[in-house]
């Protein structure tokens, strides 16, 4: 893990998950952030980290948004 991801997965789930490898578990998004923060994915400073995961928090705050619009129909 580089220090990116090792911060992720003290900072998931209250670190319910520190030290894991993503490939143990069936959490998708805690797989899905361990990716997007790895180093094959280009993730080689924090700029590109803090980027990413707030790239990501964006789609999902959208697709929230959807969710919520589908309630009020």
């Amino acid at each position: 893990m580089n220090r990116y991801q090792q911060q992720a997965s003290e900072s998931y789930a209250d670190g319910e998950y520190q030290g894991i490898e993503p490939e143990q578990l069936g959490d998708g998004l805690f797989t899905f952030v361990m990716s997007e923060l790895s180093e094959r994915e280009d993730c080689d400073c924090i700029e590109a980290a803090i980027s990413r995961m707030e790239m990501a928090a964006h789609e999902i705050e959208q697709v929230l948004d959807g969710l919520h619009d589908l309630e009020g129909a």
